[in-house]
C-alpha cells in the first residue's frame, strides 16, 4: 500500500490523471482477494493487480475511459470463454472492479497517515446507490469524510467486525452497496531463538507480510547480518525482554529447544492475547514440557492453545522446510480456514471462508455477498 501511495503522489506531480480499481467483490475462486489494487495514470503506467494478469489490460481501458469522463464504473469479470480469455477469469470465478478517478485528497491522505501510524482502520466507499466515502480509524472512529446518518450504525458497526477480522468486503444496506476496505499493521512474529531454524522462517515471514523480531542471548547466533528481513534482532536473555514485547495478536514462535530459555516465554505468551504460540521439539520434549505447566497450574484449555510439535505434517527435514511447514500452519491458524490438507483432495472453493468470520452480517438490510 505505501508503494502505491508514493506512485499516486508521484504520477499527480507530474501532472499525469490517476484512477484507481479495486476488487470490491469476489464469488468462488479469484486470483485477488477484495481490496486488490490497481492503480494507472494516464499515461497507461500501471502499478499493482486485481486479478495477477487476467483482466488487467481491460481494466486498465477502463481506468482511462473513467479519467476521461471523470465518473466511477462498477465492472464485472466472470469466466472466460474461449473467445475472450484475455477479460474473463480462468479460475472459474467472479470479481467485481470499482473503477474511480482518485487523487491524494482528504480520504488519500487520511488513509497514509494511519498506514504510516501502523493503526487499524478502513475505508468505506458507497460504489452504488450513493456518492460518499469516508475513513474510519478503529479506535477514534470517523476521521475523514463521512457516513450518511442513516447508515451509520450499521456501516460502523460491520467495519469494526470486519477490521477485527481482517478482512475486506463489500455489503449491502437496502440498494446501497458498501465497499469496506480494511488495513492495518503488519503481523508481529515474535522469533525466540536464533538458531538454523529461525532464520529461512524470519525471511519466509518478512516475505508473506509479517513484521519479524528474533530474540536469543547468544551474540553470535544473533546478528542482524544472519537476519537481514527481521525488524529488529535482540540479544538478551527472554524474561528481560518480555515485557517491551507487543503481546496483542502477535505469533510467537519458540525455537530455544531449553527449557531455561522457553518455559519464561511459553508461560508469558500463555498469559497474553496472542494469536499463535509455536513451539519447537519432540513429542517426548512436549509431553515433558506440558506436564511442567499443568503442575505450574495452567489448565488444559491454555495448554491447548500451543502447537507442539510446532508446524503441519508435510514430511519437512531441512530447516528451510520446517519453517515452511510452521509459516503454513501460521497461516492457517491467522485465518481460521483450512484443515492443511493437500488441496487436490479436498472439495469445494479453493479460498474458502473463513471460520468465525462476520460473514453472517445479515441482519435484515445487511448481507454479506460471497
Amino acid at each position: 500500500m505505501t508503494e502505491q501511495f508514493e506512485r499516486l503522489r508521484e504520477w499527480t506531480r507530474d501532472g499525469k490523471g490517476v484512477a484507481s480499481a479495486t476488487v470490491v467483490r469476489v464469488q468462488g475462486s479469484a486470483p485477488r482477494p477484495e481490496g486488490a489494487k490497481l492503480l494507472v495514470s494516464s499515461s497507461e503506467e500501471l502499478e499493482g493487480s486485481v486479478s495477477g494478469g487476467c483482466v488487467e489490460n481491460d481494466v486498465a481501458l477502463h481506468a482511462l475511459q473513467v479519467l476521461e469522463s471523470g465518473e466511477a464504473r462498477l465492472v464485472t469479470y466472470g469466466i472466460a470463454d474461449e473467445d475472450a480469455f484475455e477479460v474473463g477469469l480462468a479460475c472459474g470465478g467472479t470479481i467485481q472492479v470499482y473503477i474511480e478517478p482518485t487523487e491524494p485528497d482528504e480520504i488519500a491522505e487520511a488513509v497514509e497517515q494511519l498506514v504510516a501510524e501502523g493503526r487499524l482502520g478502513a475505508q468505506l466507499t458507497a460504489v452504488s446507490g450513493g456518492d460518499w466515502k469516508a475513513v474510519i480509524d478503529a479506535r477514534e472512529g470517523v476521521v475523514a469524510g463521512a457516513v450518511p446518518g442513516s447508515l451509520a450504525d450499521d456501516v460502523l458497526a460491520d467495519a469494526s467486525r470486519l477490521m477485527g477480522d481482517e478482512q475486506s468486503r463489500t455489503l449491502s444496506y437496502g440498494d446501497v452497496d458498501v465497499f469496506i476496505d480494511v488495513f492495518g499493521p503488519p503481523p508481529r512474529l515474535l522469533i525466540f531463538g536464533a538458531g538454523p531454524f529461525a532464520e529461512p522462517l524470519c525471511s519466509l515471514g518478512a516475505q508473506v507480510g509479517y513484521e519479524v523480531t528474533v530474540i536469543d542471548p547468544r551474540p553470535a547466533f544473533a546478528r542482524t547480518d544472519l537476519f537481514p528481513d527481521a525488524h529488529a534482532v535482540i540479544v538478551s536473555w527472554p524474561e528481560k525482554v518480555l515485557d517491551s514485547q507487543p503481546w496483542d495478536g502477535s505469533f510467537v514462535v519458540v525455537l530455544n529447544h531449553n527449557q531455561r530459555l522457553e518455559d519464561p516465554v511459553i508461560r508469558r505468551a500463555l498469559g497474553e492475547p496472542v494469536a499463535y504460540i509455536g513451539v519447537m521439539g519432540s513429542r517426548r520434549t512436549h509431553t515433558d514440557r506440558l506436564a511442567r505447566l499443568q503442575a505450574d497450574g495452567w489448565p488444559a484449555e491454555d495448554l491447548h492453545r500451543i502447537h507442539g510439535p510446532i508446524g503441519l505434517d508435510i514430511g519437512a527435514e531441512t530447516p528451510a522446510e520446517v519453517a515452511v511447514s510452521i509459516l503454513a500452519e501460521m497461516t492457517r491458524v491467522r485465518y481460521g480456514s483450512g484443515e492443511g490438507e493437500s488441496l487436490r483432495g479436498t472439495r469445494g472453493r479453493i479460498h474458502s471462508q473463513r471460520k468465525d468470520s462476520p460473514g453472517d452480517l445479515v441482519r435484515g438490510h445487511a448481507s454479506r455477498d460471497r
